[in-house]
This record gives C-alpha cells, sequence and structure tokens, in this order.
C-alpha cells in the first residue's frame, strides 16, 4: 500500500509539473486529491478483503473475505458431547466462521440448535438479541427448514470490551450450521456478502 500511494503522489507530483500555468487551479488541485483519495481507498479495500470461493464440506459453498483455517474438536453440547468442524479468519477486524456439528438422530437438532444459541450467547457475556440484519429475512438456499434455525444481532461483552455478533443457525439434514461474524464493529456490507453466499447443495 505504501508503494502505490508513492506512485500515486509520484504520478500526481508529474500531471502539475507538466500542466501549464493556467491549470494548476483549484479545480485541477481538487480533482488530483479525488483521484488520490479514490486510489488509496480502493487500495486499502483490497488489501482488507480478498474475498475467495471455497467449500467448508460437501455440502456447503460460500465466500469468505480471507483465508480460513480449518479446525476439529469434541465439544459439550445439549447434554452430550459432538464433533464440531470450524472453518475461520479475520479480516477488517471481524471474525468469519462457519462451524458445523451433526446429529446422530433428527430428535437431536433441536436441542442441539438451542445450545449453540445459548453457547454464543453465553460467550458474548449474555448478549441479547439486536435489530435484526436485512439479510436474515432470506433463507439459506438449500437448507431444511427447522423452527430453530433463525438468523440474529447480537450485541454483548467480550473479555475485550464491547462485542457485536450476526449469527445464522440452518441446517441440512442432520448436519447443523453455524455462521457468524463477530467483531467490536461490523461491516454491513462484507456480512451481507458473507451470508448472502451461503449455498447448500448435494
Amino acid at each position: 500500500m505504501a508503494e502505490r500511494r508513492r506512485s500515486a503522489q509520484a504520478a500526481s507530483a508529474g500531471v502539475r509539473a507538466r500542466a501549464p500555468a493556467a491549470a494548476r487551479g483549484p479545480a485541477l488541485a481538487l480533482a488530483l486529491a479525488l483521484a488520490l483519495a479514490l486510489a488509496l481507498a480502493l487500495a486499502a479495500c483490497s488489501a482488507t478483503y480478498d474475498w475467495r470461493e471455497l467449500r467448508a464440506d460437501e455440502a456447503l459453498a460460500l465466500w469468505l473475505p480471507c483465508k480460513p483455517e480449518q479446525r476439529e474438536r469434541r465439544v459439550p453440547l445439549a447434554g452430550g458431547v459432538v464433533a464440531m468442524r470450524m472453518l475461520s479468519c479475520e479480516a477488517g477486524g471481524q471474525v468469519y466462521a462457519v462451524a458445523r456439528v451433526d446429529a446422530a438422530d433428527p430428535s437431536r437438532q433441536g436441542p442441539l440448535l438451542q445450545a449453540l444459541r445459548e453457547a454464543l450467547q453465553a460467550n458474548l457475556g449474555g448478549a441479547a438479541p439486536a435489530p435484526g440484519p436485512a439479510w436474515a429475512a432470506a433463507p439459506v438456499a438449500g437448507e431444511t427448514p427447522h423452527p430453530l434455525a433463525q438468523a440474529l444481532a447480537l450485541e454483548g461483552r467480550h473479555a475485550d470490551g464491547a462485542t457485536r455478533a450476526q449469527v445464522r443457525w440452518f441446517c441440512r439434514g442432520e448436519r447443523i450450521y453455524q455462521a457468524t461474524v463477530i467483531g467490536r464493529t461490523l461491516d454491513a456490507r462484507a456480512a451481507e456478502t458473507f451470508f448472502g453466499s451461503l449455498k447448500l447443495a448435494g
């Protein structure tokens, strides 16, 4: 970014050096300033979000703004211990994550969905639901309907201060997914891109 900034500054300086005296007025200075600001803004944007399409598993496709890490661990949930697979990364001061657990029995889906919600709220210091984001009205393409498959915005506190989260729970057969964006502040457009990209197939 620093190299781009120097190049942009050198280019604008060269234009000013070659321009006739009559053109070196406020209008030209403003145009050059706006062009430079736009170039720097585009460079900052591309450095913050590096969107890529990928698969979380054989069924779920999505877009992430950063290179993810994949982890798996066993966690206590809804009176049992389940394997949780998670894909996560950080961009723009926000964590983007998709977690998956498998319900061995369809009757376990409800308790697991409720337990995931309670665990997230507890991690955010008992976060209360906030007004829902605009993308929440649209279901995930290919999901299996379930009354507890919901989308929420949450506001709470974490160890390092106030935290906001947007989350969607959804199912495909016996698989349960939790897609989350968490940060002190949330980029509404990036979050909408992330949640809007979720698609189940196969």
